[in-house]
């Protein structure tokens, strides 16, 4: 199978997202993490024609971020953008047709808690919520209930979860057997519909900066990474790449952000803007 392609510049120049690949976007908020999504959504259900892979995708809001109608406007900035004799008197195909068509491959879950989540991937891996396999998945505010489910700690484990489930022994609600429970269900969804996933996770603080001894903020090392979630979610990721806002703006005030490739690893640093149709390499 063909890679897939996410029109964004510095992703599909260094990966090539295969089946049961997983790029983990991490960084603060206001980093362009949801926005990537975004775009990489757009790209998949996009008829060919306009440089999609008219394929479905699947999209769990975790945080509650999504924005329905940046997707729309993504959308139609790309089919107006090259859309040649679409929506033209002698063309074949309105504008407002392809972006139906598009929509139609686009399916949306929201998620309120850990419980819901691991529904919503057993529940795509079983077809339930298409009737045709997805190729892309995108997670938006993975670990948002980490310190709820990190609180509920649950009962000591006596038992390993495969002697569990050879006894018919429930595993305790705990930050581990959640993830665990994630991860597990995510790889079997990547490999039954042969997708690859792109997840979007909050930086637990600010790399770029700190407090010293007297509370002054001080300047630190920008990209410095501090992972939180558990292994078997950490064992999940075959790519990361970090975000961060940068402190200058660009030409008209626009907001600049930056990326860099944690794994693997490389040192350039990528700029880049948003404007209607998705990302800009500034």
């Amino acid at each position: 199978m063909e890679p897939l392609t996410t029109s964004l510049p510095f992703v599909d120049s260094a990966v090539a997202m295969r089946p049961g690949h997983v790029l983990e976007l991490c960084g603060p908020s206001g980093a362009g993490k949801t926005e990537l999504l975004t775009q990489a959504a757009a790209t998949c259900v996009l008829p060919k024609r306009h440089g999609g892979a008219a394929a479905p995708a699947l999209f769990v809001d975790l945080d509650g971020c999504f924005d329905a109608l940046r997707l729309v406007q993504v959308l139609d900035a790309r089919v107006q953008g090259g859309q040649g004799g679409i929506g033209s008197p002698s063309g074949e195909v309105s504008s407002a047709e392809v972006l139906e068509e598009a929509l139609g491959r686009f399916y949306l879950v929201q998620c309120h808690d850990s419980l819901e989540f691991l529904a919503a991937l057993r529940a795509a891996r079983a077809g339930s919520l298409a009737p045709e396999n997805f190729r892309l998945i995108l997670l938006d505010g993975v670990g948002a209930f980490y310190w709820l489910d990190r609180s509920l700690r649950g009962a000591p484990e006596a038992l390993d979860e495969c002697e569990r489930e050879e006894r018919g022994v429930a595993v305790p609600y705990s930050l581990g057997a959640v993830h665990r429970g994630v991860a597990r269900e995510l790889s079997g969804l990547l490999q039954h519909h042969r997708a690859s996933a792109i997840a979007a996770k909050a930086a637990l603080s600010d790399g770029g900066t700190g407090r010293d001894s007297r509370g002054e903020r001080v300047s630190g090392d920008l990209w410095a990474f501090r992972e939180h979630l558990p292994k078997a979610w950490q064992d999940l990721v075959t790519h990361r790449l970090l975000l961060q806002r940068s402190q200058r703006m660009g030409g008209e005030g626009e907001v600049v952000r930056l990326g860099k490739w944690q794994q693997p690893e490389a040192p350039q640093v990528h700029r880049f803007s948003f404007r209607d149709g998705g990302a800009s390499v500034r």
